[in-house]
């Protein structure tokens, strides 16, 4: 199976059928968590099930995946009683590491909703289909460049060489275009470091990073959608802080 038909096929029977013999099929006995709010093995994700409000609901917005590697981007509607999240509607970004037809480790970060940004956007809406496929490269370098040469290394003024000038922001305190992203930018307390992960489909592409606001460690997750130039034209974002507790010693990475 594609990676991407195992992560559906688990996480609809899951998550939406709350079905835990889904389980023994769809995951790894040696599952590795890194959700900062669920413990490690299958055992974790049998708990996890077990504290989901009746009414829980899952709105998938976004799926981009590899041969190994599936990001959704999509939103939690009655999360886990308004404990762990700080919002009983959440903004999240999962993703899964498929391995043997099984999944073998998960990644997560959720932010609560926002009020309509600052160009009258949520930070979920837009394009969510993969129309351009043979982008996929085209989108892995133009992320790479972007977060490494611009967020990491802070050299705001390349910005042009990867972003569009009319580029559209789910940021909800971002304006469009380069613009307001570069005074944005150039203020910002997020501290970029390092990046994780890059998974690229088509014109879509999630970039998993390290970093810290205010000596705070956080998750940095960027969705980015390219052109056909191989530039950025489009932002979605998940920063979520990590918390110095967690059920697990696996770390955010």
């Amino acid at each position: 199976m594609k990676a991407k038909e195992v992560v559906s096929e688990m996480w609809s029977a899951l998550m939406t059928n709350s079905d835990p013999n889904v389980i023994d099929q769809y995951v790894n006995p040696d599952y590795r968590q890194h959700s900062p709010y669920v413990k490690n093995g299958p055992d974790g994700l049998r708990d996890l099930l077990a504290t989901l409000r009746p009414d829980y609901r899952y709105e998938p917005i976004r799926f981009i995946g590899d041969d190994h590697f599936v990001v959704m981007h999509g939103i939690h509607h009655n999360w886990l009683n308004n404990i762990m999240t700080g919002g009983e509607v959440v903004v999240g970004i999962d993703i899964f590491r498929v391995e043997n037809d099984q999944i073998a480790e998960h990644w997560d970060a959720s932010v609560p909703i926002a009020p309509a940004s600052i160009s009258g956007r949520s930070q979920f809406d837009g394009p969510t289909e993969i129309t351009n496929p043979e982008l996929t490269e085209v989108s892995r370098k133009t992320a790479e460049h972007y977060v490494k040469d611009v967020l990491i290394n802070k050299r705001v003024e390349e910005i042009n060489q990867w972003v569009s000038e009319e580029v559209i922001q789910h940021n909800p305190a971002i304006g469009d275009s380069i613009t307001a992203l570069r005074a944005a930018l150039e203020s910002s307390e997020k501290d970029y470091r390092r990046i994780h992960r890059i998974v690229a489909e088509g014109e879509l592409v999630a970039v998993q990073s390290e970093g810290a606001v205010r000596g705070q460690v956080h998750t940095f997750w960027d969705v980015l959608r390219i052109d056909v130039t191989g530039k950025i034209v489009e932002m979605w974002q998940v920063a979520a802080v990590f918390p110095d507790i967690v059920p697990h010693a696996n770390g955010p990475f």
